[in-house]
């Protein structure tokens, strides 16, 4: 990735701003809410007290939230990134593997790579030509 859209995409408007502060203190005023319905005091407390900052540093003052929005952008994406290799292995391992070695084992290649005596090359003649004017509008 290069300098200049790395820059650019760092830096938070105000508007950036301002709407991280209304959602991510809505969410901890919801967890509050939930936390005192669930008779948790102390953690209640600490949690709506940093939802309604949030809330209210979004509202009145979003260039405080800054360095608060850089270093959430920052974790944000480092989860994306384990989050993705972990999803896509797991996605590898316990789907693609399996699929693979089945069809291996009862004998089905879908790109007919078998290659016989009486073929000159894989190329596979199709037998039905679709006239033109359906490639034209094809959506």
């Amino acid at each position: 990735m290069n300098t200049t859209a790395k820059s650019s995409q760092s830096v938070a408007t105000p508007r950036d701003l301002r709407s991280f502060g209304w959602l991510v203190g809505g969410v901890l005023l919801a967890l509050a809410g939930l936390l005192w319905w669930r008779g948790h005091g102390i953690a209640r407390d600490a949690v709506g007290a940093l939802g309604g900052a949030l809330v209210v540093w979004g509202t009145v003052w979003p260039s405080v939230l800054r360095e608060i929005h850089a270093g959430w952008m920052r974790f944000a994406h480092g989860l994306g990134r384990f989050n993705t290799c972990l999803l896509l292995s797991l996605f590898y391992y316990v789907v693609l593997c399996p699929v693979g070695f089945i069809m291996r084992l009862f004998g089905r290649d879908p790109l007919d790579r078998k290659w016989s005596s009486e073929q000159s090359s894989y190329w596979i003649v199709k037998k039905e030509q679709r006239p033109r004017d359906h490639y034209e509008h094809q959506f």
